[in-house]
């Protein structure tokens, strides 16, 4: 959490600045050069919109994705984001199932079940990054999509039944 005076130290960057965005998507991913229109989708991700406190609301997350050959920057580009940023949450498409991404309820050694939470609900409020997208198969991700589109998913599993936050902003 930043203080107070961080934020207003910030600000009087921002207002400093002849033109803040340039300077922000250009200060992603330092070392990934000629990728501007993806540092640029980046960045809108990252600052995101305005939030209501709702559960209904669809404001607050700007999800993103970039999609281009291989060796082109991507990794690179959401690299950037999680060594800069805090609650940033990593998964990769090759080793990732759908309940790893937002949840699952399993029975404990003593015949208790219990809720376990997935990448996308540590990552509430946050960021989720899915690198190598592609290697999801449809049934993973139809699981991530409630999460993405509501800010929430249920879980109805033996004895629970909740509703657990997915609120995170998802890049891709």
């Amino acid at each position: 959490e930043y203080s107070k005076e961080d934020k207003r130290e910030v600000l009087e960057k921002i207002d400093d600045a002849s033109d803040p965005f340039s300077k922000f998507y250009s200060s992603l991913a330092p070392t990934t050069a000629d990728r501007e229109l993806p540092k640029k989708c980046l960045a809108v991700s990252v600052i995101g919109a305005p939030e209501l406190d709702s559960k209904d609301s669809e404001f607050g997350r700007i999800h993103m994705g970039v999609m281009s050959n291989p060796g082109m920057g991507k990794s690179g580009l959401l690299k950037s984001v999680r060594e800069t940023f805090n609650n940033v949450y990593h998964s990769t498409g090759g080793n990732a199932t759908g309940t790893a991404l937002t949840g699952t309820v399993e029975q404990a050694d003593g015949g208790e079940w219990e809720l376990v939470a997935g990448k996308v609900v540590f990552a509430d409020k946050g960021f989720l990054q899915i690198d190598e997208f592609d290697k999801f198969n449809t049934g993973q991700l139809v699981k991530l999509n409630s999460a993405i589109e509501e800010g929430y998913f249920p879980i109805d599993k033996a004895t629970k039944s909740a509703e657990l936050p997915g609120r995170a902003t998802v890049m891709l």
